[in-house]
């Protein structure tokens, strides 16, 4: 978009704006998945999810929270995602390896829907 430069400072006013809004919890779920997966196909991310995450994806790579670094060799070359470089930045982190670790979770002995071993 062109602009005369007297409203710059008007411009980035509302771009900075723009790009302190919250996340979504839509968009907080798919990156997640991606920071704790990457590299990571979309179709894997859905998969985990269960619901479609165009729009979350969207507006996670426009924010730069998350970046495609190439293509998957599986059927039909799907697009990589990893976290991106304002990630780090955004959640106070200096290396991905301060990010918590998933605990692993044991399904309880008596869980709906486990198959009976008798």
């Amino acid at each position: 978009m062109a602009h005369q430069k007297e409203y710059d400072p008007v411009i980035a006013h509302v771009q900075s704006n723009l790009s302190k809004k919250k996340l979504s919890t839509s968009a907080l779920e798919t990156l997640s998945v991606i920071v704790y997966r990457q590299p990571v196909t979309k179709a894997v991310i859905e998969s985990i999810r269960g619901v479609n995450s165009d729009y979350a994806l969207q507006k996670l790579l426009e924010k730069g929270l998350v970046k495609i670094i190439g293509r998957s060799e599986d059927v039909g070359r799907p697009l990589l995602y990893a976290a991106g470089d304002a990630f780090l930045e955004h959640f106070g982190l200096n290396d991905l390896n301060e990010l918590p670790k998933l605990r692993e979770f044991e399904e309880p002995e008596e869980a709906i829907g486990k198959p009976d071993t008798e």
